[in-house]
């Protein structure tokens, strides 16, 4: 039963979310042109991506031995 209910809650939230984002698609596709809106939209799924991307690797640890880590220190 409480399978059920999150697959049904995870289905819900799926649809309110693609509801609220053709509804921003839309309304940036009545401000721009033709070609101007399909770029929009494409920049819009690739921010989404990106975002949904960055919080799977926030949830790892980090890499203190990166260079590219704000406190990492090269060996003298």
């Amino acid at each position: 039963i409480e399978k059920n209910f999150c697959e049904g809650a995870i289905k819900k939230c799926r649809e309110n979310f693609s509801v609220l984002l053709a509804v921003a698609k839309r309304r940036r596709a009545e401000t721009l042109g033709g070609s101007a809106a399909r770029r929009a939209a494409l920049k819009l799924r690739i921010r989404i991506f990106a975002k949904k991307s960055s919080d799977f690797v926030q949830d790892r640890q980090p890499n203190l031995c990166s260079p590219y880590h704000p406190i990492w220190r090269p060996v003298e």
